[in-house]
């Protein structure tokens, strides 16, 4: 049978005589033949099926650890099973890292509002998408007693800690905080409201999977992008909230769903707790203006 000298025997195999050499260190390939007087190592092309098993089972991830245990074993029901729980691995994997690609694409998109949107708390129109959320538990009112004391930044960090920990008793990821929000149901939306006193919410992905996840229909809405004054007692949402009806009962708008308010980014937050989280606030509304052939008509517009 022909030998093939260490170059050789790569070439054919479109390797490295350094990746030839790396195997027989590990114990994966041994030469066929090592001559004594000079040292040289030989292979025969039979012997290229070893250096293949080597290179596709590190293609699907496996460790030269793994591969040497395999190839020890010499059993494919055993390398059956190893390649299932290898696949099973990488499906994880790559959920893992659609994760982090969601993560970072919605924080992305959070500092680009903070620097892109227009001058904070002007009203805006906007079209919401349909959005899919989970509602989580609203802080009980006795616990929210405790806070009424407290100045809005601290207001605001409990209701943080309050998400994080529905989260954690529900197994969704920590990482949905950057998504996090209030809904204001349609019948309580007045001039007062107090938003920590309603139903707290996180976005979410299909791929999450999360229990309980529901469609928050989009439409028209008004909006406004605003940071709140930690130093200013008497800079509160409601102001906002009510600048919003005020325009709405102006414009003559009809509300057509709940109030939301969500975090766009928490970032000069993160870095200076003296500046306060960017936020968007957005009322469903639409006109009770209807055309009726060439006149303009008040009724319920559908």
């Amino acid at each position: 049978m022909e030998y093939l000298n260490v170059g050789q025997m790569a070439k054919e195999n479109c390797v490295s005589s350094r990746t030839l050499r790396f195997y027989q260190e590990r114990g994966l390939l041994e030469p066929a033949f090592v001559d004594e007087a000079n040292g040289r190592r030989y292979y025969t092309i039979t012997q290229a099926p070893r250096i293949d098993l080597i290179t596709q089972l590190q293609s699907a991830g496996f460790s030269l650890d793994e591969i040497t245990g395999i190839i020890e074993d010499a059993d494919m029901g055993r390398l059956q099973q190893a390649m299932a729980e290898k696949l099973e691995q990488t499906r994880a994997r790559l959920a893992e890292l659609d994760a982090a690609r969601r993560a970072s694409e919605d924080l992305l998109a959070g500092l680009k509002a903070f620097h892109t949107t227009p001058i904070r708390d002007n009203l805006l129109f906007a079209h919401e998408p349909d959005r899919l959320i989970v509602r989580l538990d609203a802080v009980e009112p006795a616990v929210m007693a405790t806070w009424e004391e407290e100045d809005i930044a601290a207001q605001m960090e409990r209701t943080q800690c309050h998400i994080k920990k529905q989260l954690a008793a529900r197994n969704l990821p920590a990482s949905l905080l950057r998504n996090s929000g209030v809904i204001v149901a349609k019948e309580a939306i007045a001039p007062e409201v107090q938003l920590f006193h309603h139903t707290p919410f996180v976005r979410v992905a299909p791929e999450d999977k999360a229990d309980g996840a529901e469609v928050l229909p989009g439409g028209n809405a008004l909006v406004m992008y605003t940071t709140f004054d930690a130093a200013n007692p008497a800079d509160r949402a409601q102001n906002r909230v009510a600048r919003m009806l005020d325009y709405a009962r102006a414009k003559d708008l009809e509300i057509t769903g709940p109030l939301i308010s969500e975090s766009v980014t928490r970032f000069e937050h993160y870095f200076d707790p003296g500046k306060r989280p960017f936020y968007r606030i957005s009322l469903p509304v639409r006109s009770r203006m209807a055309w009726n052939g060439n006149r303009i008509e008040r009724g319920d517009a559908r």
